[in-house]
């Protein structure tokens, strides 16, 4: 009796090692997948910020580089009233559906 408890115990140590390394395994390439996914996305946002930047400079001109985010959105705002109120006609057949 003690010798088949003492079996039946080493093979459920033995299933919970194997169950353990599966999910070693598993959680290391997640891991992995997540650190590639992070390293793609922050690439991502960097070269959407530079075109940000190329888009402002050609929008604005190269002192747009030293207006913080703020002030351009206040220009761009102040822009689009500015068409708004002077150019009524254009903004509303090509800006408005």
């Amino acid at each position: 009796p003690e010798y088949k408890e003492l079996n039946k115990r080493a093979q459920k140590a033995d299933e919970l090692e194997k169950i353990n390394s599966q999910l070693s395994t598993e959680l290391l390439e997640t891991k992995e997948h997540l650190e590639t996914t992070k390293n793609r996305l922050e690439e991502e946002i960097r070269l959407l910020r530079e075109l940000l930047r190329l888009e402002r400079i050609r929008k604005y001109g190269p002192k747009s580089e030293i207006l913080n985010n703020g002030q351009l959105e206040l220009l761009l705002h102040n822009f689009l009233e500015y068409l708004k109120e002077h150019c009524k006609h254009w903004f509303v057949e090509n800006l408005c559906p």
